[in-house]
């Protein structure tokens, strides 16, 4: 009877999932379970006492973690020691470091029960937790902070905006003006690309002409910086690309960018795209696959030789010349050309010129076409009356000044709950408004749906630093049509209000 029960209590053990081993009082094994013999080296199963099995099983084990787990000898008793756990980071014979936990406890006295667990996947799911709730944290605060930066360039763009309004273009001062307008650009993309990172890097992917793309860029770049000349040459046939507009365009905004800076008074940039194959070769060693690709080269000879090579060790280390903001800048490049199964290659030529190629994979899908028909900027627009709703008094306050500036009657309200007891009280006399999105209470999706509810044709723009996704992008999918990004500039706001009026 007591053999049977001893079978049924060996048969018990044997099924465990755990590493369980019976040693007598002088340290020899007197019991070894299934899985601990086939999980830690399946030969160590035949050692005779402890110290010979952890010889065998973990045989890169440290001189001073065996001795701790056998009190010094192998022949003390082991009784002594009863109760303690020991968790070791041990090497393996592959060279990973696997962690183990040995737990001492009394059985049938004087015989141990010695426990053996690796807790190294365990180890690796708790790591990873925790490191995605660091992110997480890390993404919320993100958004915050470009969240409040983007109300702040809001305010020094508006105010930047009236001080234009009486600024001739002769004057030394609109120079200067302008000059902080650019510096206010800046600030805006790296706002979006935090913006970007807060929502987990999320992709609107567009058939594209990427030559529309690239000169409207040239064309916007070409106005503010008068002292660089981009000489374009677009193939007339290439191929359409499958791209996310707003990161593509930022990509090629912030290459010219950090090219026209590298330039000591101005200079030339050559912008070219044609169709290219990619062989198997190649595409091995730029990290995308074989096939049809749209390439656009940037080239320029303006730069000095010390410029050149720190331009190129920017995109080739993670030095950037010890710019962080350029880092971050090439960075984020780096990473939305990975994102678009492109590549994008820094150079010198044969003349030692610094060259940029950059490679998105060709569609065959038919190019999406956008409107960019101008609508003409009405400086003073007339007696419109707009609700101006925003949470935030520095952004009331300018846009008020520009909408003022433009001729418009302004009512603000500084919250969505606000706004819809103001509309439901003047609608007869509010023409248009324009509508935060993030707000403290009531944001601007729930109050733009009650305003509907009083007024199903309201006109009404929507406004937010964030860009056309998320939550965004829910409240304009019904039915909201015209999009004012901020920060903006007058004329910026200037057209979309006319385009929300007279649409």
């Amino acid at each position: 009877m007591q053999t049977k029960s001893h079978e049924s209590y060996q048969r018990l053990l044997n099924g465990l999932p755990l590493g369980l081993m019976i040693l007598s009082r002088d340290g020899k094994i007197t019991f070894m379970n299934r899985f601990l013999a086939e999980r830690f080296n399946s030969t160590a199963r035949h050692a005779v006492r402890l110290g010979d099995w952890l010889h065998e099983a973990f045989p890169r084990m440290e001189p001073y973690q065996r001795d701790q787990l056998l009190r010094p000898e192998d022949s003390q008793p082991l009784q002594t020691s009863s109760g303690r756990t020991h968790t070791f980071a041990i090497s393996s014979v592959t060279g990973e470091d696997r962690i183990i936990r040995f737990t001492f406890s009394p059985v049938d006295p004087p015989d141990l029960l010695l426990i053996c667990e690796d807790l190294t996947e365990r180890k690796k799911d708790d790591a990873q937790m925790e490191h995605a709730h660091k992110m997480e944290a890390i993404s919320s605060l993100a958004g915050s902070v470009a969240h409040d930066v983007n109300n702040l360039l809001m305010g020094i763009q508006g105010y930047v905006s009236l001080l234009l309004i009486d600024t001739p273009p002769a004057d030394p001062r609109y120079t200067r003006l302008k000059a902080i307008e650019s510096q206010i650009v800046s600030g805006t993309e790296l706002t979006e690309q935090l913006l970007e990172y807060s929502r987990g890097g999320r992709f609107e992917l567009k058939t594209v002409d990427l030559n529309d793309i690239l000169s409207r860029i040239a064309s916007s770049f070409s106005r503010s910086r008068s002292e660089i000349r981009i000489n374009e040459r677009y193939s007339t046939y290439v191929w359409a690309v499958e791209a996310d507009v707003s990161r593509i365009e930022h990509v090629f905004s912030t290459l010219l960018i950090q090219l026209a800076n590298s330039m000591a008074g101005g200079g030339q940039i050559h912008l070219k795209t044609e169709n290219a194959m990619i062989d198997p070769s190649r595409a091995v060693l730029l990290g995308v696959k074989s096939g049809p690709y749209v390439q656009t080269t940037l080239h320029t000879p303006d730069l000095t030789a010390f410029d050149k090579s720190q331009f190129v060790k920017g995109f080739t280390s993670s030095e950037a010349g010890g710019n962080s903001k350029t880092l971050f800048n090439l960075a984020s490049i780096q990473g939305i050309m990975r994102a678009h199964a492109g590549s994008l290659e820094a150079t010198l030529d044969a003349h030692g010129d610094v060259l940029l190629i950059l490679s998105l994979p060709a569609s065959s899908k038919t190019p999406h076409v956008a409107s960019h028909k101008a609508v003409p900027v009405r400086k003073q627009a007339g007696n419109e009356t707009i609700l101006l709703v925003d949470d935030e008094k520095v952004i009331t306050d300018v846009t008020g000044s520009m909408l003022r500036a433009l001729g418009y009657q302004v009512i603000t309200a500084s919250d969505g709950e606000e706004s819809v007891r103001i509309y439901e009280k003047h609608q007869d006399r509010i023409d248009l408004i324009i509508m935060d999105v993030v707000m403290p209470g009531m944001g601007g999706g729930e109050a733009i749906e009650l305003i509907r509810q009083i007024n199903p044709h309201a006109k009404i723009i929507l406004s937010s630093g964030y860009s056309m996704s998320g939550a965004v992008k829910a409240i304009m999918d019904k039915g909201i049509k015209v999009f004012l990004k901020k920060p903006y500039r007058m004329d910026d706001c200037s057209k979309k209000i006319r385009e929300a009026l007279e649409g």
